[in-house]
């Protein structure tokens, strides 16, 4: 076997002084201090509940199911409550299976045992830890463990005998009852017996000549029990009830007929409670009910409530999706035609600025008729807007860029020769747009930006002004 039960039997169950924490204001509190809190109130339980209470299972932690296989047995125990030898309560919440291997012997006792583990780790910030972890678990959760031996109970709980005086020669009630302490607790209660193995029996198997394995039911019916005030009660009736059969016919004390009295009572107090029960059984399925239709009514609003939705939605995105194509149709369509109505206006404006070069560089040719390179340039300009409107020029961009590009060298040299020939405000304005109309074209401005500053190159020729000697007086 390689599991046992790890207890290191006390040979006598050692009573001490309970110890609590003395509170006042100030006090520095510590773990040491909780811990004795809860060592405190632990003691204080486990003591009584020991003594007075006694070891044993409280409810439920039967054996409801085992499998041998492959060497192992799997044990499976239903929930329950228990009470260890030391008075402490070991619970099991939910049917738990073990595997426990049955080595080479045949036999295997099952025991419960309470124990613990750590949980919750949590930072301990600015205490130094001496095992070199940096957290400490937080919580203890009380559990338990399977424990199996290979030997059978070495001792089981039997009720107490008690030395019971002869009823008849008892003078008074109180008299026997006192005697029947007395004999009690000189027998069972003068020195507080110790538990070697706290665990609480809760079974054992037995191997069969075929070397399968099953519950030895002789040792399992005698796992032990606590006895609690509802048994001990249910124990007295029992006997009163007994005792007064025993006497026969109509030798019935009164406490008797009291006693069948109030069975009666709970007799249909038991009767009402199970037809409130089965009133309840009823509503609560009337209710499960309602509650299936009301579910299934709700689902179906929801279903078509979410489809409704969906269609409309759909529904809005179309429109929506329409709207938007519409609308990007009309603003395309908006955006062509005021395309087409600045291209239109652009190549107004260009032919109208061709015209204005006729006009002006005419002008200034005959301005500047006494100077004859001056004259020649303006001329060779006038000469290039005709040819440019003669071929349409002004209603291609790129036709009008490269008349642009054929009258620059004659502006630029027009204007190397106007510095001594025409005033020098005048001569700043021509040389200002002429140097504007230079940075478009190689910027690759746009036609309408081009033809802008062409016009205004235009506009600055009609202001050129000659520049006169002055004669002195002979």
């Amino acid at each position: 076997m390689t599991q046992e039960h790890q207890t290191e039997p006390a040979d006598e169950f050692e009573l001490e002084h309970f110890e609590r924490n003395r509170y006042f204001q100030g006090k520095l509190m510590t773990a040491h201090d909780m811990s004795t809190e809860q060592k405190y109130h632990a003691s204080r339980l486990e003591t009584v509940t020991r003594l007075v209470t006694g070891t044993g299972i409280v409810s439920g932690l039967s054996i409801i199911d085992f499998d041998y296989e492959d060497g192992e047995l799997h044990v499976t125990i239903g929930p329950g409550v228990a009470i260890d030898g030391d008075g402490r309560p070991i619970v099991v919440r939910t049917p738990t299976t073990r595997t426990i291997p049955t080595g080479d012997g045949n036999y295997v006792s099952l025991y419960i045992t309470y124990d613990e583990e750590s949980k919750d780790p949590v930072p301990v910030p600015g205490v130094e830890a001496t095992d070199g972890e940096e957290s400490q678990e937080s919580r203890v959760l009380e559990i338990f463990e399977l424990v199996a031996t290979e030997t059978p109970p070495n001792s089981r709980k039997t009720p107490p005998l008690v030395d019971l005086p002869d009823l008849d020669n008892a003078d008074e009630y109180s008299t026997l009852a006192d005697h029947i302490v007395d004999s009690y607790h000189e027998a069972h209660r003068e020195r507080a017996a110790s538990s070697a193995n706290p665990g609480v029996f809760l079974g054992a198997f037995e191997r069969l000549p075929d070397g399968e394995w099953q519950v030895d039911d002789d040792e399992t019916k005698r796992h032990p029990f606590v006895y609690d005030n509802d048994m001990l009660f249910s124990l007295f009736l029992s006997l009163l009830v007994a005792t007064d059969g025993a006497h026969g016919g109509d030798e019935r004390r009164p406490g008797v007929e009291y006693l069948e009295s109030e069975l009666d009572q709970l007799g249909q107090f038991a009767n009402q409670i199970q037809g409130l029960e089965l009133d309840v059984s009823e509503l609560r399925t009337a209710i499960d009910e309602t509650e299936d239709t009301v579910r299934t009514e709700f689902q179906d609003a929801l279903e078509s409530t979410e489809t409704e939705l969906r269609t409309e939605i759909e529904t809005a995105e179309n429109d929506l999706y329409e709207s938007i194509e519409s609308t990007r149709a009309a603003l395309r369509s908006d955006v062509e035609q005021l395309q087409d109505a600045l291209q239109t206006q652009a190549e107004l404006n260009a032919y109208q600025s061709l015209k204005m070069a006729i006009r002006c560089f005419d002008d200034a040719a005959a301005t500047f008729d006494h100077q004859g390179a001056v004259s020649k340039l303006s001329l060779g300009v006038v000469e290039a807007a005709r040819e440019a409107i003669a071929e349409e020029a002004d209603r291609d961009a790129a036709e009008y860029r490269a008349f642009v590009s054929s009258v620059t060298d004659d502006l630029e040299s027009l204007t190397g020769v106007l510095e001594r020939a025409a005033t020098d405000e005048s001569y700043n304005q021509f040389a200002r747009t002429v140097s504007s109309l230079e940075d478009v074209r190689t910027d690759d401005g746009s036609f309408v930006e081009l033809v802008a500053a062409f016009d205004r190159v235009c506009q600055t020729a009609t202001l050129l002004e000659p520049q006169y000697e002055i004669q002195p007086e002979g």
